[in-house]
């Protein structure tokens, strides 16, 4: 007999479990660069004062290839408790991230992911490297990416978006923390909102 299946919820990373901007902002103090807000309005950072895209991969390269950003951010506050919630109640953790961004860095990144998941006791199931988040399979997506949040959308899958400023122009549904994250999930599986 096969058991019944369990709802997979994808669920990125950075900005959504781990606190990318954070060691991002880190770094361009320690650059002597202004940081003039919490969070950025823009996803391309340029409101931080990143120049361009060249600028955007070489502040990325460095906080999270030459440095440990990967290893050593944050979790988002009542992030790894609400997985481990989601995960308890029947979800399974399908941890989605596009860290790849070239080829040169395979090795560490999958290396530091792996320590930065470990290390935090994050229940998941599946993790998945990838850089079009429609290839991947779930019946919910957490994401605050605009570029995936708009692409999973026009496919007609079931996104919950996690609450950012560059993101703001994205409708319901959404959730600004981890708590009404784990409360939104748990109601939208329980009314059989979250099966494909």
């Amino acid at each position: 007999m096969t058991p019944p299946s369990r709802p997979v919820l994808a669920v990125d990373l950075d900005d959504v479990c781990a606190d990318r901007l954070g060691v991002i902002a880190r770094d361009l103090r320690a650059q002597e660069r202004p940081v003039p807000s919490d969070r950025p309005t823009r996803w391309d950072l340029r409101d931080w004062g990143v120049r361009d895209h060249d600028d955007y991969d070489r502040l990325h390269y460095g906080a999270f290839v030459t440095g440990d950003g990967y290893r050593t951010m944050a979790p988002l506050p009542g992030a790894v408790e609400g997985l481990r919630t989601l995960h308890e109640s029947g979800f399974r953790i399908r941890v989605v991230t596009g860290r790849l961004w070239t080829s040169q860095i395979v090795g560490s990144v999958l290396a530091a992911t792996g320590a930065w998941l470990d290390t935090h006791g994050i229940p998941a199931e599946d993790v998945v490297f990838v850089s079009d988040k429609t290839a991947v399979e779930a019946d919910v997506y957490l994401e605050d990416a605009p570029h995936f949040i708009r692409d999973l959308r026009a496919l007609n899958r079931a996104v919950l978006v996690f609450d950012q400023p560059y993101n703001r122009s994205f409708e319901q549904p959404r959730t600004t923390d981890w708590a009404m994250a784990v409360t939104w999930l748990t109601n939208a599986y329980a009314a059989g909102q979250v099966r494909n």
